[in-house]
């Protein structure tokens, strides 16, 4: 009793002291931290000497069963086992077990600190955001340039309108095409890029009916500004305004599958490009007759040569009912008597009002075929205006091209002292 006595006039006068404890909301993170420390450890050792306790009153539980057993026996010999003295020992220990844990709860929970969970709240509670500069943000805003648009509207006589467009890519500086690549080249090492300026500040406008040649040397971005006219590229910036249907011929063949024949394929590209399945049934005889290939219709298309493919496709690409028509050097391909057909093709589309945009390299046919023509160099307008006077322009920078890249003439070597004059 009197071990029990004392642990309960202990607690009494630990848990009787007054301690100041900061309020949750002045706390910082440091503090709160250390605090559900302290706390969790208090919270550990109660746990802690409740399991003792347990254990203790079980084995005391125990001990008075063996006792009551004993007496009900009969046995009152030397030896024997006196319920009343085990019972008054187990009553003795739990009261001194219970002594200790009210001192400990009273030293660390009574004074009222902030509990585990009040903290474990606090601490998982999101801080609140840092304050917003209106100005610098909207500062930013107006310097940030903003991205391209396209849209399907056009001005009145005006069929297709580039302002302002500007198209970049970014490359990495080394390739990594697999996981082990990646872990021999090191995980969290950061993967550097440089970004390559292909169109700048592009600006012209293409008139209804218009056939219009875009030339240029290779690299200066005429097939982006094709595919930026298809919506396959969405441009950085600048605005793209297109008035009517669009039929790309900017690489040929592209869905065409191996395995499928001259027919099926061709029914599925002209669906690609915009035909019902009806309509492009009703067009087959006259795709087949253009492209030659008649007594190849049911053939595989993985028999078929290159130059077979590319006619197949822009015989499809003639039969689509399309407002304009971008074309990247696709006449480049084929048998001289092809190539005279796609260019009456071509003259017979523009007589029906159709606008074209043609990628050449091929000056002659700039000339004979082109109202218009326009020069892209290094990513911009270097010229535009009548096809005479753009592909002069055109001849010029190929010239000046050739000189830089002419190797220069090897210093003449004297002849040494014995050797051959």
């Amino acid at each position: 009793m009197t071990q029990g006595q004392s642990g309960t006039n202990g607690g009494g006068d630990n848990g009787g002291g007054s301690r100041s404890v900061k309020p949750l909301d002045e706390m910082d993170a440091h503090e709160l931290r250390s605090k559900l420390h302290e706390v969790t450890l208090a919270r550990d050792e109660v746990h802690t000497s409740l399991k003792r306790a347990n254990a203790d009153r079980k084995a005391l539980r125990m001990q008075l069963e063996r006792a009551r057993a004993a007496a009900s026996a009969g046995s009152n010999g030397s030896g024997a086992v006196d319920p009343a003295k085990i019972v008054f020992e187990a009553e003795s220990q739990r009261k001194a077990w219970a002594g200790l844990l009210s001192d400990a709860v009273d030293s660390q929970l009574r004074s009222e600190p902030p509990t585990w969970r009040s903290l474990k709240a606090k601490l998982r509670a999101p801080s609140p955001p840092p304050p917003v500069d209106l100005k610098r943000l909207s500062a930013k805003l107006l310097d940030a340039p903003s991205p391209g648009t396209i849209s399907r509207h056009a001005p009145p006589s005006i069929a297709l309108s580039l302002e302002g467009v500007s198209k970049s890519f970014v490359i990495p500086s080394e390739r990594v095409d697999s996981l082990k690549m990646r872990l021999i080249r090191h995980p969290l090492r950061r993967m550097e890029y440089r970004r390559i300026e292909v169109l700048h500040e592009i600006s012209f406008q293409v008139k209804r009916g218009e056939f219009l040649g875009v030339v240029g040397t290779n690299g200066a971005g005429k097939s982006t500004l094709l595919k930026l006219i298809a919506s396959t590229y969405r441009p950085d910036h600048g605005r793209i305004q297109i008035a009517g249907r669009i039929a790309p011929l900017i690489e040929l063949g592209v869905g065409f599958h191996p395995e499928l024949t001259a027919h099926d394929n061709v029914i599925m590209s002209a669906s690609m490009l915009g035909l019902t399945p009806e309509r492009a049934e009703e067009r087959w005889p006259a795709i087949m007759e253009f492209s030659g290939l008649e007594e190849f219709a049911e053939l595989k298309l993985r028999n078929y040569s290159s130059g077979m493919r590319v006619r197949l496709a822009f015989a499809v690409a003639m039969e689509v009912d399309a407002d304009i028509l971008l074309i990247d050097e696709v006449l480049a391909v084929g048998d001289q008597p092809f190539q005279e057909r796609c260019g009456e093709a071509l003259q017979t589309l523009h007589k029906q009002g159709k606008t074209i945009l043609f990628v050449s390299h091929s000056m002659q046919m700039v000339k004979a075929s082109c109202d218009r023509a326009v020069l892209i160099a290094e990513g911009r307008v270097a010229a535009d205006g009548h096809p005479e006077i753009v592909a002069d322009r055109y001849e010029e920078i190929m010239l000046e091209r050739q000189k830089d890249a002419r190797p220069h003439s090897l210093p003449r070597l004297e002849p040494t002292d014995g050797g051959p004059a």
